[in-house]
């Protein structure tokens, strides 16, 4: 079975968040690792709750459009313009979604009622929290004369609106509506598990890193021209699992 870990010690001796402090040291404790063998010493787990995120704003938009989607924002902003202008549905041009350039995370009453509703006839009613989600702003000077970016009416599901669309169209209305759905739901509840490991065999010593000023702690080294993040020196370990 095949785990991903974080590396916490070696030697005893725990291992802070700047210890590693060159590509070299990352490479030497990565082979070190790759030749160990690992055993899980503890399993546990614990409950844990994650609130829905607010709907979109315009910032929020060409972030998540670009890590799921690849969009630059500039392209985000040109799908997100002619879904506003509206398209041809039964004759008449018909915008779906609210205005693209606000800071705003609140939505209209009328459709968090319809995003409850929405919820409850797919998700089923247990997805439906007692009292509608409200949000708001935590940017000072934030112009929140707009409402968040959602669809104008969220009884067009993605899969109706596909037909209706070019593939970017509807991967950014899809993106828009789910986040518009989630943010009405109820709170996702879960449960994680934490697995300590114990190697055998021998793992170099840890240094001090010095960062230049001005840098982000997050220094990346490569690693076999693969990037390594060196802050949490993660790497994916052979665990062998107790029955």
């Amino acid at each position: 079975m095949r785990f991903e870990a974080r590396l916490v010690g070696a030697d005893g001796k725990k291992i802070q968040r700047l210890d590693i402090g060159s590509g070299a040291e990352a490479e030497d404790f990565q082979k070190a690792i790759e030749a160990a063998n690992f055993t899980v010493t503890t399993v546990e787990a614990k409950p844990a709750r994650r609130n829905p995120q607010a709907p979109f704003t315009t910032s929020t938009l060409q972030q998540e459009a670009s890590r799921k989607l690849g969009f630059a924002p500039a392209h985000t902003m040109r799908i997100a313009q002619r879904l506003y202008e509206g398209i041809d549905i039964g004759g008449e041009t018909t915008g779906l979604i609210t205005y693209m350039r606000t800071d705003g995370v609140q939505i209209d009453g009328s459709a968090i009622t319809q995003a409850r509703k929405v919820i409850g006839e797919d998700y089923g009613n247990a997805y439906v929290p007692d009292a509608p989600r409200q949000y708001q702003t935590k940017a000072k000077n934030a112009q929140e004369a707009h409402e968040a970016i959602r669809p104008t009416d969220l009884s067009r599901r993605p899969a109706e609106m596909r037909r209706r669309l070019d593939t970017d169209q509807a991967r950014l209305y899809e993106l828009i509506w789910i986040r518009t759905i989630a943010s009405q739901m109820e709170i996702g509840r879960a449960r994680t598990h934490h697995r300590r490991y114990r190697g055998e065999g021998r793992l170099p010593r840890a240094g001090t890193a010095r960062l230049r000023p001005g840098r982000s702690s997050s220094t990346a080294f490569s690693r076999s021209t693969r990037k390594a993040r060196t802050t949490t020196a993660t790497t994916r370990i052979r665990a062998a699992c107790p029955p």
